[in-house]
């Protein structure tokens, strides 16, 4: 078994001896179970390793395998009803410039839910926005812009 894998048993095994002293329902049980072993796994068992992969991945320059220019990403959002046009494409250009664009309702942008707990049906879409808003902080960082006044 992995380090990363053996940190977060241990952790999630520390977190069992939180379980609520009142009866609970097998379902509230299995709920309770199920968000402390996310949180045993989000509180560092492998965040460093992530984020470093994160980090790596905005410093180099790359070209998914797959990808076609000139051709529309598009993903609709999470929440009901998604038939409504809302969601996020991505097209990206002949010269590579990538073009997102944003179908939204007026006011609202579309949300991609967390999974598992949140009800998110696009975790990839979620992920790749975090690293989205990764790159901007370290963007804005180390090259900060004025806005257009």
């Amino acid at each position: 078994m992995s380090k990363a894998l053996d940190r977060a048993v241990k952790a999630f095994r520390e977190r069992q001896m939180d379980v609520p002293m009142k009866p609970i329902s097998d379902t509230d049980h299995l709920r309770y179970l199920l968000r402390a072993a996310i949180r045993a796994y989000d509180d560092g068992v492998m965040r460093e390793d992530i984020q470093a992969d994160a980090i790596r991945l905005l410093e180099t320059p790359f070209w998914p395998e797959g990808l076609e220019t000139m051709t529309r990403y598009y993903r609709p959002h999470d929440d009901e009803p998604p038939a409504n046009g809302h969601g996020i494409s991505v097209v990206i250009s002949n010269d590579g410039d990538v073009w997102p664009d944003l179908q939204r309702a007026p006011f609202i942008g579309p949300r991609y839910r967390m999974p598992m707990i949140g009800g998110g049906a696009s975790p990839r879409v979620r992920n790749a926005l975090l690293l989205l808003a990764l790159a901007i902080k370290l963007d804005n960082a180390e090259r900060p812009l004025v806005p257009d006044a």
